[in-house]
């Protein structure tokens, strides 16, 4: 099967792309595209463009006109997004030529989903009230699950009406199977010491932030501990499986949707990208 699609790759041109952001040489979506390319025989060249909100817009429509496509991170999503005029308010990947009518995509939320499908639970509480955490509601299935956000500012989701919404840690009432850390609050506690509360009945603790093992991480092995005598049970997930999937939904709209997120995990798989989550 493999062999036959990887082959097909070499009718496809050359794909110029980039990820413009600040920063962007942390970024773990270059390395996995560029290793799905050269599984698929296809050619993608991707630069690494720094530049903060102090870039010009015209600036970034000349980045956005000089490649086939351009991933984007931080802080570059909600500006591009109002370049490209799509409907959505901000934007991890820009196309030069449209796909189902689309110049822009946010695929976090989605990715999300798929890279905790593997657990099984029936609540979750999201912590922070910004885009991560908005695609993520947006893509969630509120029939099957409880959603809860705390949130300093809970009132930005209230069209939601399916939601949990709370401001304190001290107004939740219920025990959430997994919470998720979609701050960017990293060398302390979201709530501070308040959310310690919260954790009472997590059985999995997330943090959508990768770039190295965070105080939130961190608090709940340690209170994992306190309750069961070690850390060795605690479940603990960082964002690097949302980074993969959001890189291989990346991947196929780069190749036209020539393969199915299933044909990609397994290359994933088979190019044991897995090292890079490590």
């Amino acid at each position: 099967m493999y062999a036959r699609d990887r082959t097909k790759g070499d009718q496809m041109k050359n794909i110029n792309c980039a990820l413009i952001g600040d920063p962007v040489k942390h970024s773990l979506t270059p390395i996995i595209i560029k290793e799905l390319a050269e599984y698929f025989n296809i050619q993608i060249n991707y630069d690494l463009v720094a530049a903060d909100n102090s870039i010009s817009e015209d600036a970034l429509i000349k980045t956005l006109m000089e490649y086939d496509a351009v991933n984007v991170t931080y802080p570059l999503k909600y500006r591009i997004a109002d370049i490209i005029t799509t409907e959505l308010t901000s934007v991890n990947l820009a196309i030069k030529e449209p796909l189902d009518n689309e110049y822009g995509f946010n695929h976090d939320g989605l990715a999300f989903w798929d890279s905790v499908r593997h657990l099984e639970f029936e609540s979750i509480l999201l912590v922070g009230s910004g885009i991560t955490a908005q695609r993520i509601i947006d893509a969630a299935n509120l029939d099957e699950m409880v959603v809860g956000v705390l949130a300093r500012h809970p009132d930005k989701l209230k069209e939601y009406c399916d939601l949990n919404l709370y401001q304190n840690p001290s107004d939740i009432d219920i025990n959430y199977d997994v919470i998720v850390n979609c701050t960017s609050v990293v060398d302390e506690l979201p709530f501070g010491n308040e959310i310690l509360k919260v954790m009472d009945g997590v059985n999995t603790c997330i943090d959508l932030n990768y770039s190295k093992e965070t105080e939130f991480i961190k608090s709940y092995k340690q209170y994992y501990q306190k309750i069961h005598g070690n850390q060795a049970g605690a479940k603990v997930m960082d964002g690097i499986p949302m980074v993969i999937e959001n890189a291989l939904r990346t991947f196929r709209i780069l190749t036209r949707n020539k393969y199915s997120m299933c044909t990609m995990r397994s290359a994933y798989n088979d190019l044991n990208l897995q090292r890079y989550a490590k």
